[in-house]
């Protein structure tokens, strides 16, 4: 497994960012003028690490560029696919037959924590993918076996000899906003509290000052998305009373903060991103013997687990669960003790296709955070200083 038993606070003292892409070759020098910049304030060795594929707009040969230019800070993997392999990947489509958006980009992130753990291009090993000169295109990855164990001692700190050094928070982002990420923000946040959460979710804002990840963000007044509440979710009334709430939310606890100085800016919430989060390493990474931690577009069980324990989803009718005889979503996590002599009792929770595809889909940070809780990193927050204006 790769998880590093040495890791302690003597040795953690790195930064790594971190993101997936595609067809980004409009923004990324944005995001390097604002890494450089991290790098330059930090105080402590910076890594960046980036996944792509399948861009059509030279984003992969501008990232290998970027990687060959700071070789020992920067490591991407660019891999190539077809649609048949993205569909055979997807247990979810469209009614045209295209695979599943946020399955494509769950997949995407998990390549993005294998590389983070030391597995293939890792911030541990050379990057993937290059550039052939004669032909000017990118050739494809070639591969990588993940050997399973960590490298300890130095070798992240290595890379900018400064032996012995380690990551110690994770900055995850999104990749396409034309406004860099706020250095000053990050920097602020983890100087302020350096132990004091597991992950802090960005408060990112629309061009209308709102929130602008819905999708991802649930709390104890939202729970859920449109794998329970269907296509209400998307509805402007919805959409519109869920960040108005949010809103009013954040305005409402920085008054308080100026009433008691000593108050931290954190909202506690069950899921979020907004375009960037903060996570502690060994949150992510986990203990040496826990599983490893990945992202999924569909509800795992530990996300089952954490929607029964609020106890507030009522069973549904065999007659609602399909529409002109076809079936409107699924029992996921159906009970073990089903037998016909129990026709009425509780058959789990039923999960809806949602969204356009043919499957209860969901939002991959959310049954990130459920798997991040049920290793028992629990401090989850909105933060509502870390701010970050999208275009």
């Amino acid at each position: 497994m790769n998880k590093c038993e040495s890791m302690n606070d003597d040795n953690q003292t790195g930064i790594v960012l971190c993101g997936v892409c595609k067809n980004v070759a409009a923004t990324l020098p944005v995001i390097r003028a604002a890494f450089e910049e991290l790098a330059a304030k930090a105080g402590v060795p910076c890594w960046a690490v980036f996944y792509e594929n399948n861009s059509d707009d030279g984003t992969d040969a501008e990232l290998l560029k970027w990687a060959a230019e700071a070789p020992g800070q920067v490591k991407v993997q660019c891999d190539k696919f077809g649609k048949e392999e993205e569909l055979n990947r997807c247990v979810a489509r469209t009614y045209d037959n295209q695979p599943c958006r946020m399955e494509r980009i769950a997949y995407a992130r998990n390549k993005l924590l294998e590389m983070l753990e030391g597995g293939h291009a890792s911030p541990l090993t050379p990057s993937s993918g290059e550039l052939n000169p004669s032909s000017g295109e990118l050739n494809p990855s070639s591969g990588g076996e993940d050997t399973g164990k960590c490298n300890e001692g130095g070798v992240w700190g290595a890379m900018l000899g400064t032996v012995g050094s380690l990551p110690r928070y994770v900055i995850m982002i999104d990749m396409d906003n034309p406004v860099p990420f706020p250095v000053n923000s990050v920097l602020r946040c983890i100087a302020r509290d350096p132990d004091g959460f597991d992950a802090l979710v960005c408060n990112g804002l629309n061009p209308m000052g709102q929130m602008y990840d819905t999708y991802a963000y649930r709390d104890a007044q939202f729970p859920f998305g449109p794998e329970i509440m269907r296509e209400v979710f998307w509805s402007g009334h919805h959409q519109y009373y869920m960040q108005t709430a949010v809103h009013n939310r954040t305005l409402f606890h920085t008054r308080q903060m100026k009433q008691n100085p000593a108050l931290l800016p954190y909202i506690p919430i069950a899921s979020g991103f907004n375009g960037m989060c903060i996570f502690r390493w060994d949150a992510i990474m986990g203990a040496p013997h826990d599983p490893l931690l990945r992202y999924s577009a569909v509800p795992t069980a530990e996300m089952n687990a954490e929607y029964k324990s609020l106890n507030c989803i009522p069973p549904l009718s065999n007659s609602h669960t399909h529409l002109n005889g076809a079936s409107v979503g699924m029992y996921l996590f159906p009970n073990d003790n089903d037998n016909d002599k129990y026709k009425d009792k509780d058959k789990g929770i039923f999960y809806f296709h949602n969204s356009g595809y043919n499957f209860p889909v969901v939002c991959e940070h959310v049954p990130f955070f459920a798997g991040m809780r049920a290793r028992n990193y629990r401090r989850i927050y909105l933060c509502t200083d870390l701010v970050w204006n999208w275009l």
